[in-house]
Order: C-alpha cells, then sequence, then structure tokens
C-alpha cells in the first residue's frame, strides 16, 4: 500500500513537471513603453494678485483642474498642492507657513480644500489682518501645482503619509513631475 501511495505521488509529479512545455520560438519584443507617471496627474496654473479676494479674515483663490474629478475624490484618491514663488526654480508643499523675516511683521499661512474641478487657496495672515495676498508678500506671481493621485496608486504606496505633501513628493511618479515642470 504504501508503494502504491509512493509511487501515484511520483506520478503526479512527474505530470506536473513534464505537462507544460514551451511550445514554439518566443515572440517578437513588444514596443518599448513611454516613461509615464502611472496616471498621476497634474495641472500648473499661475496666479496674480488680482486673483486674490479678502473675505474679512483671509485672502481666497479659487483655480480650476480638470484633474480633480468626481471619481478620483468618491474613490479616495490624494490632491496635493505645490507653489513656486520662484518661477518654478522650487516647490513648496501645501499647508506652508510663510515666516517673515522681520521679527514684528506677523506670519502666514497658505492652505486648501478642494472639491471636483476646483481648489480653492486660502492664505491668512495670524493677526488676521489685511497685510497682503501672498503674490505681494513674494512679490511675484505664484505657480501653483496641482497634483491628482489616484486611490491604486496610494493602495500601492502604504508606507506614504498622504496627509503630508512632502512625502508624496517623494513618491518617483510625483518627483517626476515636479522636476519636470517650468524651471
Amino acid at each position: 500500500m504504501k508503494t502504491l501511495k509512493f509511487l501515484s505521488i511520483i506520478a503526479a509529479i512527474a505530470f506536473i513537471f513534464t505537462s507544460c512545455a514551451k511550445d514554439g520560438a518566443t515572440g517578437p519584443q513588444g514596443a518599448a513603453g513611454t516613461n509615464g507617471n502611472a496616471n498621476v496627474t497634474n495641472g500648473q496654473v499661475s496666479v496674480n494678485s488680482s486673483d486674490w479676494s479678502w473675505n474679512g479674515s483671509s485672502y481666497t483663490c479659487t483655480v480650476n483642474s480638470s484633474n480633480i474629478t468626481s471619481s478620483l475624490i468618491s474613490s479616495g484618491g490624494a490632491v496635493e498642492i505645490y507653489i513656486s514663488p520662484n518661477n518654478g526654480a522650487g516647490w513648496v508643499a501645501l499647508s506652508y507657513t510663510y515666516i517673515n523675516s522681520s521679527v514684528s511683521s506677523p506670519n502666514a499661512f497658505m492652505s486648501y480644500a478642494f472639491d471636483a474641478g476646483q481648489v480653492e487657496l486660502v492664505w491668512t495672515w495670524n493677526n488676521q489682518v489685511e497685510d497682503g495676498d501672498p503674490c505681494t508678500t513674494y512679490g511675484t506671481s505664484l505657480l501653483v501645482n496641482i497634483v491628482a493621485i489616484p486611490a491604486s496608486i496610494m493602495v500601492q504606496n502604504p508606507n506614504i503619509n498622504w496627509n503630508n505633501a512632502n512625502e508624496a513628493a517623494q513618491l518617483p511618479e510625483v518627483k517626476a513631475i515636479l522636476s519636470g515642470l517650468k524651471k
């Protein structure tokens, strides 16, 4: 009986390893793919001083973005915002605190909220006084980069703190977008 079981096991193993065979020659190599960003999309806009409105406690500016879709939001995707007051020479992740070099002057804080198709930027001075919009503060227009990251990318990268745009910027797909932008 032991011999029969042993021979049955040997026959099964032999069948498994010999039943699959490579038939025919290897097919031709496929076309090379383009360097992509795994469905991470972005849009860059320039925001001027005239785009900001004072609402009594903060400056606000609404920026349209076709990259922020209702399906991105409903699936749990992320939206990260980066600004550049240096014409794209460097990107700062929001939320961001502007530290005024003059000790007697207040600091400002920039944050954002988003909905399908748009982002609202908010610039608040810590004294909540109308001390100037960010373009006036920096003396130039701001470049705003809106990065939309699908939930599938987030699932593939569970160790990234998606509430921290600086961490999200280390994701190769986001890094590629930020490094390839206007400089």
